[in-house]
């Protein structure tokens, strides 16, 4: 092991690509230093060290990378710009680097582009980290080529775990809810999880969007708007597609000032006419009180209608 310590925030795209990173350096002999789960603290930290336009999610990430400071020898804060076919992602991912060394002091941060538009792939951006560290070219490339089957391997094992628990569900006397969300928000400890958590006191089967066969979503998002831009909301749409007839609901969570979520939630919301939907957006005054009423009465309106259908 390499006397390295690499600070990793759990925030935004952790919870896409965590296993790929994280394989990643404990293959080039690193040590990893994970920030906590989210919480009060960090976010008022984050709130302190972020314009007051910035997202919530944006405000949080910045909380986790305050967190990490004098922990570790590099803050891993990478750059999203562009992937394959054009897709784009919003121009947050692609700022945080250049915002946190501008807010920041003492903080030294490793990085790798992945901008496919001018040319920077995810392979030569992990081959750049390697080079950085003073980390040979093949175990560079090894690390990288195990850490990316262990990510595709994972992606494979959930869909497939959702989709086996979609079809158990179907035999089930309870609700199916699908959450459409970005992962870096359901699955925040501070965001996502109480929501989740009190759906699941409800008495409710819970689908998620973000978890959905790749070859789904090529074409999957096109039947809300030929127009999406963004490839996370091309994701989440084409999940949203996929499992639509066979859930009860929908919910979308999301954050203020989203501007992204707050576009493509309101076109899916006119769309979906006939299938209900609730959508919950989190800031930082929110009220647990609040949103498990919304919660309960959503539900309530799923079980009338369902009725309705079952009975006359």
């Amino acid at each position: 092991m390499i006397d390295l310590k690499i600070g990793i925030p759990k925030a935004m795209l952790y919870y896409k690509y965590n296993v790929l990173w994280e394989t990643f350096f404990t293959e080039l002999g690193c040590e990893i230093i994970l920030s906590d789960n989210t919480n009060k603290k960090i976010l008022d930290n984050g709130i302190i060290y972020s314009a007051d336009e910035s997202c919530l999610a944006s405000k949080i990430y910045m909380g986790h990378i305050f967190s990490l400071i004098g922990k570790c020898d590099y803050t891993f804060i990478p750059r999203f710009c562009s992937f394959k076919n054009k897709d784009v992602i919003c121009v947050k991912f692609n700022a945080f680097y250049d915002i946190c060394s501008n807010v920041f002091d003492n903080i030294n941060i490793l990085t790798y582009d992945i901008d496919y538009l001018r040319g920077k792939s995810e392979i030569v951006g992990f081959l750049n980290i390697g080079k950085k560290l003073g980390i040979s070219y093949m175990k560079t490339l090894r690390s990288y080529l195990i850490a990316n089957e262990k990510y595709k391997k994972q992606n494979e094992i959930k869909v497939s775990n959702q989709n086996l628990f979609l079809q158990k569900s179907k035999k089930e006397d309870k609700l199916n809810i699908l959450i459409v969300s970005h992962p870096y928000i359901v699955y925040d400890e501070l965001l996502g999880k109480p929501i989740i958590q009190y759906l699941k006191k409800l008495d409710t089967n819970l689908i998620y969007a973000d978890v959905v066969d790749k070859k789904h979503i090529k074409n999957g998002w096109k039947f809300f708007s030929n127009t999406v831009y963004w490839q996370s909301s091309k994701e989440l749409l084409s999940g949203l597609n996929n499992y639509l007839d066979s859930v009860d609901g929908v919910i979308f969570i999301s954050v203020f000032t989203c501007g992204p979520d707050s576009l493509v939630n309101e076109l899916c919301t006119r769309k979906l006419k006939e299938k209900p939907c609730l959508n919950l957006i989190l800031d930082e005054l929110n009220s647990d009180t609040g949103i498990q009423t919304r919660l309960e009465s959503f539900t309530d309106v799923l079980n009338d209608k369902r009725k309705v259908v079952l009975y006359g």
